[in-house]
């Protein structure tokens, strides 16, 4: 067999369903001219018969599996049609069913439930607003008050003010911040009265500011004899206030004071009124502290001033100072 039959042997196989009747099968034999002794083509003939049946085998099996996947897909596409006809679903679509049922079930709570919220949400927020107007309301309300209770206050300010004007002048005709006060053998004097350091009517004897070379510049000053002509016989109050370096301040009162005048063989000559002071240098020599008692200070003080003159007793106390003030006053009844 030459390479041209079996070309068309191998042609002829793999296309074997035709080969159905013995004459065929001996028509292929004979085209081929097969040569061969002994029982050479009865060999031949029967592979060929062979193949052509398990062809046949397999062109029918294919045939059956055909019609099985028409009949599956016919069953499906009718199932799925969701009209059954006769007998209950198949588990897996009731399954499906049951399943899609649950979940809109789920759903409907799930909405249903924030439904409510969202609900109670919006009545929230209603009562929220209708709380922020009346808030709104009362807060109009009371800046209506404030301004009214402002205007009530500006008008007992003005009230208290024309009152205050009123006793300040009335404190001033009362307690003048000076007086004049005449003596029988000196000429008239005009005094200044301190009225807020220890109360009314002190009247200022001495005030003495240190200045930034450390010596003192006398504002004030009365003459010992104008003084000692206002305590004599007349029991009178002594008041001293100090001003430190350091801004703080003391003061020592006094009552009791009397004033002593030492003798001297002079006459007591009367002055004319051209002279405000004492002609005699030594003035501070005549005059001692005969007697008082301290009634309280802010600061320690201890020992007695009895006999030393007016200048030693200032000595004691401006040390320290950069203000010193000195004020007398008739003691009260």
């Amino acid at each position: 067999m030459d390479t041209t039959d079996k070309t068309i042997l191998n042609l002829m196989l793999s296309k074997l369903s035709w080969l159905s009747e013995e004459s065929e099968i001996n028509s292929i034999i004979e085209l081929l001219d097969i040569h061969c002794e002994g029982n050479c083509k009865q060999k031949v003939k029967s592979v060929l018969k062979e193949a052509a049946n398990s062809n046949e085998l397999k062109d029918r099996q294919i045939e059956l599996k055909d019609r099985q996947i028409d009949g599956l897909i016919t069953t499906l596409s009718s199932k799925f049609d969701i009209n059954f006809s006769g007998g209950s679903k198949p588990s897996i679509f009731s399954d499906l069913e049951q399943t899609k049922t649950k979940n809109e079930e789920i759903m409907a709570q799930i909405i249903s439930k924030y439904k409510d919220e969202l609900k109670n949400a919006n009545t929230l927020l209603d009562e929220s607003f209708s709380l922020i107007k009346s808030f709104e309301t009362q807060k109009q309300q009371f800046e209506l008050q404030i301004k009214s209770y402002e205007a009530k206050i500006k008008e007992l300010e003005d009230k208290i003010s024309a009152e205050n004007e009123a006793v300040e002048d009335h404190d001033k005709e009362s307690h003048p911040d000076e007086v004049e006060i005449f003596f029988a053998n000196y000429c008239s004097k005009m005094f200044k009265i301190e009225n807020s350091l220890a109360g009314p009517g002190w009247l200022i004897i001495l005030n003495l500011n240190k200045l930034n070379n450390g010596l003192w510049e006398e504002n004030i000053i009365v003459p010992l004899h104008l003084i000692y002509e206002l305590v004599v016989n007349r029991p009178h109050e002594l008041y001293i206030h100090c001003v430190r370096t350091d801004k703080s301040t003391f003061y020592a009162h006094y009552d009791n004071l009397t004033l002593g005048k030492k003798k001297s063989d002079d006459a007591v000559n009367s002055h004319s009124c051209d002279d405000d002071n004492d002609d005699d240098d030594d003035e501070d020599e005549k005059y001692f502290i005969e007697s008082m008692h301290l009634y309280k200070s802010s600061v320690k003080i201890y020992g007695d001033f009895k006999g030393q003159s007016i200048a030693e007793f200032i000595a004691s106390f401006v040390k320290q100072c950069t203000n010193y003030q000195l004020m007398i006053r008739e003691k009260l009844k």
